[in-house]
């Protein structure tokens, strides 16, 4: 039989280790914290705690959106597909009707700068 068996079945030890000298350190804490000599912990006021919870939201919604990038930028590559050599910004305006184009059917090499806009278009 094993110590800790022994001990747990054992009326001289009470049912979980440890939990008188946690009962004493509750009740200091408790006592402190009655007295003033303990300030309890800072809770932020609800819009504080919102805007937080908001602005975690938002990261965690922007590193979605960027891995679903990386994602279609990697399928382009791995199909031998070069937009990015072309429109520096895939999800840009040009780089955006590229790739419809590209879903859309559109396979030979001189469609490309035809969907150039702004800046991308003086490149060609």
């Amino acid at each position: 039989m094993r110590a800790e068996e022994r001990q747990a079945h054992s009326p001289k030890y009470p049912e979980r280790a440890g939990s008188e000298a946690r009962r004493r350190l509750l009740e200091g804490g408790a006592n402190l914290l009655e007295t003033g000599k303990l300030k309890g912990s800072f809770v932020p006021p609800r819009p504080a705690r919102e805007l937080r919870d908001l602005t975690r939201q938002r990261v965690h919604v922007l590193e979605d959106l960027n891995r679903v990038k990386n994602r279609v930028e990697q399928l382009c590559q791995a199909g031998n597909i070069k937009v990015s050599s072309v429109a520096t910004d895939l999800f840009g305006t040009s780089g955006r009707n590229m790739l419809k184009a590209l879903v859309g059917g559109k396979r030979d090499a001189g469609w490309m700068a035809d969907y150039a806009k702004g800046k991308l278009r003086g490149k060609k």
